[in-house]
């Protein structure tokens, strides 16, 4: 699952290809607190653990690459799954372990988010661990509150004070089931001046660092972000969308599983007990993820290990044949009715309609079509084991369409992306023309992509520091759209050169000097 496309996706826009960015800095000029994404900006807005785990996998090669700079992801991916079969072994049983593991490997947002460069799932590695702890402290594991505190910090160094959340998890948990044991396990004042003394350094560093830092890292990207939002559409429709994306397709199956978890949930014995603990950090991750200011299709990714749990749970009960609570079939088909136009039909929604109800880019019908009919024919063949009454070939039919789905849509989309974006094509076509040391001037979003495949300095054609950097400037490139060519164009020297097709447009080439005979 994890290996197939792995390092086979071109790095588009600036999220994709910020934390490469900053390794290769790293590596190339030793700048590991701060490094620079172009030749004006010190980045601080996040701590930097992705970035050194990449610059320490691209260490032997010397420089980061598409695959580099993704195998801490995947392999994140990977911990987050075995940490969630554990958590389920222990808590719910060997079968639910098993059948928990695959499911998170199955969900889209681990496809996904183990093929790109993002914070996102390294965090949810960390959390996910942390919480697996947190249990782990409540059947009995006294030093376990070393890893509960550990592995948040972690997370809290993968992207920042997001990364904190188990330790709300475990206060919620506390209020609503009252463990035994209480606070006294959880080692409170030792744990709380742990994970002070190891989050400082970042702070510190952040206060003390470059003037740009302390606006973006710290009153922006760790504090107003997480803010509550005003409600609107948006609050409703956008954690919806999100969360009914990253689980695909499992959160077709979740309005069972709630109806199902509602009885157990009550229950004083151990089951009861387990399913409360997972519904707590469920929906502390959930509230607070909705209700924040930014809205992002990664955000929720943290939702699926909890999620998985209960679906795995679900399953569990039916190989044993335990009698499960049904949902009417018209009100089941309703909700994933509605599950489903969120998670697909969204991505074919005009650019006109509210940024609630779509995404960035459209996906082609044709492959909208495909996944309704594969879908389709997934149902058929599960109705037709399930009337059979093996529920583990159900299963084992279910997570096996599930993960070759998402692997042959993931490789669709990745070739069409690709095509689209040639940056890699763009650096060998412009490489050899390009003067040396030559700072090259990229189109909004895009400069830490272009500078990534170029390997030269990058600014945006829009940062206001654009003059200030070109002053004195010997060699400069620019490639910009036609509206930025036509509205910036005439404050940079140079002639065009060539002409590219990049995205859903084209690219127009200018660089000065030029080259001898271009």
């Amino acid at each position: 699952m994890l290996g197939v496309d792995l390092g086979g996706r071109v790095f588009v826009g600036n999220d994709e290809a910020r934390f490469a960015v900053l390794a290769q800095d790293v590596l190339a000029h030793g700048h590991w607190w701060f490094p620079r994404v172009n030749v004006e900006t010190v980045y601080q807005n996040k701590p930097l653990l992705l970035a050194w785990l990449i610059a320490l996998v691209s260490w032997p090669a010397g420089h980061v690459t598409q695959l580099t700079a993704v195998v801490p992801s995947a392999l994140a991916a990977l911990a987050t799954a075995l940490v969630v079969g554990a958590l389920a072994g222990a808590a719910l049983g060997a079968t639910a372990g098993l059948v928990d593991a695959l499911v998170t490997l199955t969900s889209h947002g681990l496809v996904f988010h183990a093929r790109v460069p993002l914070p996102d799932m390294l965090m949810t590695a960390g959390m996910t661990a942390s919480v697996w702890m947190l249990w782990r402290l409540r059947v009995g594991r006294p030093h376990a509150w070393i890893g509960f505190y550990g592995f948040a910090v972690a997370a809290f160094w993968a992207k920042g004070t997001a990364g904190l959340l188990p330790l709300v998890v475990a206060v919620a948990w506390w209020i609503v089931d009252r463990p035994e044991g209480g606070w006294s396990m959880l080692r409170l004042p030792a744990g709380a001046l742990g994970v002070l003394a190891l989050i400082a350094p970042w702070w510190v560093v952040t206060l003390t660092g470059p003037r740009t830092s302390v606006g973006g890292g710290v009153m922006v990207d760790q504090v107003l972000w997480y803010l509550p939002r005003l409600t609107s559409v948006d609050t409703l429709v956008e954690p919806l969308k999100n969360l009914s994306g990253v689980l695909f397709p499992w959160a077709l199956l979740v309005p069972l599983v709630l109806a199902h978890a509602a009885r157990t949930l009550r229950a004083r014995d151990a089951e009861g007990e387990a399913l409360r603990f997972i519904g707590v950090w469920a929906a502390v991750l959930f509230v607070l993820v909705a209700l924040s200011r930014q809205q992002r299709y990664r955000y929720y990714l943290p939702l699926v290990p909890p999620l998985a749990l209960l679906i795995g749970w679900w399953w569990a009960a039916l190989f044993e044949g335990a009698p499960v609570r049904r949902v009417p079939w018209k009100t089941y088909g309703a909700i994933v009715a509605v599950l489903f136009v969120s998670a697909i039909g969204s991505l074919v929604a005009p650019a006109s309609w509210p940024r609630s109800l779509r995404v960035t880019g459209s996906a082609p019908l044709a492959e909208i079509a495909l996944a309704v009919m594969g879908l389709a024919a997934v149902g058929w063949a599960l109705a037709l084991v399930a009337r059979s009454g093996r529920m583990r070939a159900v299963f084992a039919v279910a997570c096996a369409a599930a993960g070759a789905g998402l692997l042959v849509a993931n490789h669709a989309e990745t070739v069409r992306r690709n095509h689209a974006w040639d940056y890699p094509g763009l650096a060998r076509r412009l490489g050899p023309a390009l003067p040396a040391g030559a700072l090259v001037v990229a189109p909004e979003s895009q400069d830490l992509a272009v500078g990534f495949y170029l390997d030269r300095p990058t600014i945006a054609v829009v940062d206001p520091r654009l003059g200030q950097a070109i002053a004195g400037r010997s060699a400069l490139a620019a490639i910009l759209t036609d509206e930025e060519r036509e509205r910036y164009g005439a404050s940079l020297p140079g002639e065009p050169y060539a002409t590219e097709s990049l995205g859903r447009g084209r690219v127009t080439v200018t660089i000065h000097p030029r080259p001898a005979g271009g």
